[in-house]
């Protein structure tokens, strides 16, 4: 894209340059280096689908956006830290997404389910919008228990009927909306929506809600 440098701008990336060839002794996985050194879009959107793919049942909408929709994805390094930044364009609006590098270790990786934790581990560490910082994956750095903040809501609806300290916060959709896992029994963790306007919505399928505000995200 021409105007590449222009957008990271507008889009709050700061101290940043662009990736164009990488040090061996870099320590980034194949798809990144990949990412790097590819000529064309084409070659570009092939590596992202490979690279994703393990997930592609578990987010099919999401995929199918970056697919039809990518316009670019180039690897940066912001403030010394290597980003992947997906760039998506629908209907003339250029979405931007910045994922980080995969992690095996870090806050509330042990927490997780394995299939969520496996995302962290393999793709991103963190998959999310710039602008607002939500509506995708947060960082593992940036994810709170519910008791970690104030919530006035819960001045007006029934007591909830689980643990604010065993429930965590995957996701947010840049408004009211929280996808998060309750931990309490670990070994089997339910998903709701905890709302800061509105009653929670338990018993959701994770994947599903996770997939569907993405799109939304998306394509509003």
């Amino acid at each position: 894209m021409d105007n590449l440098q222009e957008i990271l701008t507008d889009n709050n990336f700061f101290d940043f340059e662009i990736v164009t060839s990488v040090n061996d002794n870099a320590d980034l996985p194949d798809a990144w280096r990949k990412i790097i050194s590819a000529n064309n879009l084409s070659d570009k959107k092939a590596i992202v689908n490979t690279y994703w793919s393990p997930f592609a049942d578990k987010l099919a909408k999401t995929l199918s956006l970056i697919n039809h929709h990518l316009e670019d994805v180039v690897v940066i390094k912001e403030s010394g830290e290597y980003r992947m930044v997906y760039l998506i364009n629908i209907d003339d609006f250029v979405s931007v997404y910045v994922g980080h590098l995969p992690t095996t270790e870090g806050p509330f990786l042990d927490e997780m389910p394995e299939d969520i934790a496996a995302y962290y581990k393999t793709v991103h560490n963190g998959w999310y919008e710039k602008i607002s910082g939500g509506l995708g994956f947060l960082p593992l750095q940036d994810i709170e228990w519910l008791s970690d903040q104030e919530w006035g809501i819960l001045e007006d609806i029934p007591a909830p009927d689980f643990d604010l300290d065993k429930v965590f916060y995957i996701f947010h959709n840049a408004g009211t909306g929280y996808l998060c896992i309750n931990v309490t029994n670990p070994d089997n963790p339910e998903y709701l929506i905890f709302w800061s306007d509105k009653a929670p919505k338990l018993d959701i399928g994770f994947w599903s809600f996770l997939d569907s505000w993405i799109e939304i995200g998306l394509t509003n």
